[in-house]
């Protein structure tokens, strides 16, 4: 209820304010424009739900609550990082809509560009410290007795830049170039994908098969969304930039491992390596890398500062 009610004194809030630069008028309202998308954008989430809520139901009617209870443990952190990318390519898509409308193709594929940079600058050193430190979070999200949620956790980490990067490809890419058949017949065949691994995966693995069927079912979308960007859109996956990134893991997976062996409080563990996670990201874009998006940004601010 108090959600509600902050929802509904935000959009009054941002009606008032809103009116000192638009006029709104209801006169000769067109409906019709706005319905493909919006039945688009309704039908690929209805998709997705197959494979993500509707794991949870069918793990319940299988399993039982235990294995549901580990299942959306696992998920918790997942789903926190998940929205506020979300919110993000939600605040992009209009933007990269009216880059297309207004025929700024360059323009176009440099925001994609800029997208996929801070996905990449954030998502590898999160997956790296899900998969090493999962028992830890575990322990100080949900206590003792939830052992079973470690496993599908770190199965599910490289959702982190699986669903990131699907929804470049999905919200920021295809939508504003109007495909929308190609989101619906992609989403679909992965949702059928999904409830056959269900079926298959579940009866035997548990939560430790729902987590799988997750990603596989996003890996296959993410994987013919790019098949089809490449007969429409000069959109190249990009390895070279993946396979960079990795590489630079290698010592914070060294560091994070011996970490990971030292005997210590779950919540010291977890903020000690959480303040070398993010002093090695930073050490190694403003040092090392030297051309991602946040060696950018904190250049232009020490530059800006100095004009000033």
């Amino acid at each position: 209820l108090i959600c509600v009610l902050l929802i509904v004194f935000n959009a009054i809030v941002n009606i008032v304010h809103s009116r000192k630069f638009v006029k709104f008028s209801f006169h000769n309202i067109r409906i019709l424009p706005y319905l493909k998308p919006f039945v688009t954008i309704g039908a690929y989430n209805i998709m997705i739900s197959l494979y993500t809520t509707f794991n949870v139901a069918y793990l319940g009617f299988k399993c039982g609550d235990i294995q549901v209870g580990y299942y959306t443990t696992a998920t918790k952190l997942f789903a926190i990082i998940l929205a506020i990318n979300t919110a993000f390519s939600g605040v992009m898509m209009p933007r990269m809509s009216s880059l297309i409308a207004e025929h700024k193709f360059e323009e176009f594929n440099h925001q994609l560009k800029l997208s996929i940079e801070l996905l990449l600058s954030f998502v590898f050193p999160i997956i790296i410290f899900t998969i090493f430190f999962a028992p830890e979070i575990i322990d100080v999200v949900s206590g003792s007795g939830y052992e079973g949620a470690i496993t599908p956790m770190r199965i599910i980490a490289p959702l982190f830049f699986v669903v990131g990067y699907n929804q470049i490809l999905i919200i920021q890419t295809l939508m504003p170039l109007n495909r929308d058949k190609i989101i619906f017949r992609n989403s679909m065949y992965a949702a059928i994908l999904g409830l056959i691994l269900n079926i298959l995966l579940v009866n035997t693995l548990e939560c430790i098969g729902s987590a799988i069927v997750w990603i596989c079912s996003e890996t296959f979308l993410m994987i013919a969304s790019v098949i089809n960007l490449k007969k429409t859109c000069p959109l190249c996956f990009p390895r070279k930039l993946i396979v960079k990134n990795i590489i630079t893991m290698i010592p914070l997976s060294v560091i994070l491992s011996g970490i990971y062996f030292c005997s210590m409080n779950s919540i010291i563990k977890i903020c000690i390596s959480g303040l070398i996670v993010i002093a090695y990201c930073l050490i190694l874009h403003l040092y090392f890398i030297k051309d991602g998006i946040i060696y950018r940004t904190i250049a232009a601010r020490i530059s800006l500062r100095h004009n000033c």
